[in-house]
């Protein structure tokens, strides 16, 4: 996977972040996070999945418990998102 993201990144190609999971394994889709953090850098991983997803698909935001560059494994557990902002509509608020 480290390889295809180097190949990617030097063709120019926008790599935002996202899984084909679907029903049950939702819970599962911080997990990627966390994994594309150990591959690059934790930061990377972060604007990978808010600014450049937010640019493919639409404005986003989301709030972390915590910080992430100094924990990436706050995006496992689906908890630790304690806002979501969608579209402008606020979809989740946890604070």
């Amino acid at each position: 996977m480290m390889m295809a993201l180097a190949v990617a990144k030097h063709a120019g190609v926008r790599i935002g972040l996202g899984s084909d999971l679907i029903g049950p394994a939702q819970d599962r889709r911080g997990k990627e996070l966390s994994l594309r953090a150990a591959l690059e850098t934790p930061m990377e991983a972060l604007v990978a999945a808010t600014r450049t997803n937010a640019e493919i698909l639409g404005l986003s935001l989301v709030l972390w418990n915590g910080n992430p560059l100094e924990d990436p494994e706050l995006f496992s557990d689906p908890i630790n998102a304690v806002l979501v902002i969608q579209a402008g509509q606020i979809v989740k608020d946890l604070r």
